[in-house]
């Protein structure tokens, strides 16, 4: 399984309970280009192991959709998800999507993604010169 993952993270999916609970396979699949979102596949508690899931938010997109919600209220793993995917803004804490570097890392990303800012954040002129510039 583990060198099926290398080529293709996807394998994941095919891979026995067991192997969804190997912290080596799940490795591998991430750090496959777009191989975050194979975690949907591993063992449930992968997506509240943080060090998993910040490598997993760096390098594919609608990651953050799938980890523990603690996980949506940790600024460095937000922060991480937004800058390589602005629309992870949208499954971000509440309390982070009103932070502003978060939000403008998002925007920075993504000029879309304001729609999931807090609404003092929508109105900072400092984020709406990058919504114009777009």
């Amino acid at each position: 399984m583990l060198a099926a993952v290398q080529q293709n993270a996807w394998a994941l999916r095919f891979a026995s309970d067991a192997r969804k609970k190997d912290r080596e396979i799940i490795t591998a699949a991430i750090n496959q280009p777009g191989g975050g979102r194979a975690l949907k596949y591993a063992d449930e508690n992968f997506r509240a192991d943080r060090k998993i899931v910040l490598a997993a938010v760096k390098y594919s997109d609608g990651v953050l959709e799938l980890v523990d919600e603690l996980l949506t209220n940790d600024k460095e793993i937000v922060l991480a998800a937004v800058e390589n995917d602005g629309w992870a803004l949208k499954y971000a804490s509440k309390k982070l999507r009103s932070d502003f570097e978060v939000v403008f890392a998002a925007v920075t990303a993504n000029h879309w993604c304001l729609k999931f800012a807090d609404e003092k954040l929508k109105t900072d002129p400092r984020i709406a010169a990058l919504e114009s510039e777009t």
